[in-house]
């Protein structure tokens, strides 16, 4: 019998006595971390020869009493004007005929006006997309859209859209990266740029 041990990194949590606690294992993370390019199996055991165990640090009244950090310094913020609250949609879809399940978000950051005028306006959409049993179809996709300006018709009404993609599926051991840039001032074009880039993967 082999005895193998993962440590967890600590979490700062205190958990009140009478508290329950839910262990998750999966071989994924997605869409938070980018899946592993090979299916994995996870085997959990539950007999006297070869037990799971998790252990958990318990700490005495020392510390639980303890202030090491006092309450943090905060200084006034600059006074803005709110024009548009923030929110934040997100949609689940299954295909089940292609069994592809996409995770869309829709973010708003809300659109607020600085004292000297300028108002700031920001909005993105993401969308994750996978396939079942095929971790290779990892797919990214979000757009970003920024616009800021000054009430009063100056020079300054600046639009930006980007917009980028990260796959792998042309290769296990790459990513692929897709990425566009376009600007307008006064619905003019002032920049525009794509870029099409390939990394190998830090771990497969």
């Amino acid at each position: 019998m082999i005895a193998e041990g993962i440590t967890l990194s600590g979490v700062c949590v205190c958990l009140p006595t009478g508290c329950r606690l839910r262990l998750s294992l999966s071989t994924s993370y997605w869409p938070i971390v980018w899946p592993s390019s090979q299916l994995s199996t996870l085997t959990i055991h539950f007999n006297e020869i070869s037990p799971c165990i998790l252990t958990l640090p318990c700490l005495n009244d020392q510390y639980l009493t303890s202030d090491d950090l006092g309450f943090p310094e905060i200084c006034q913020g600059i006074p803005i004007k709110q024009l548009r609250d923030s929110s934040i949609n997100r949609f689940r879809m299954l295909d089940e005929i292609n069994e592809l399940i996409t995770l869309k978000i829709n973010e708003d950051d809300g659109s607020i006006e600085y004292p000297d005028g300028l108002i700031w306006d920001e909005t993105s959409e993401s969308i994750y997309e996978i396939k079942k049993n095929d971790p290779q179809s990892a797919r990214i996709e979000i757009k970003r859209y920024i616009k800021y300006y000054f009430q009063d018709q100056s020079s300054i009404k600046v639009d930006i859209q980007t917009k980028s993609i990260m796959f792998s599926q042309q290769s296990p051991s790459t990513f692929q990266i897709i990425h566009q840039l376009n600007i307008h001032n006064k619905d003019q074009l002032f920049f525009k740029n794509d870029w099409n880039l390939t990394f190998p993967r830090i771990c497969n």
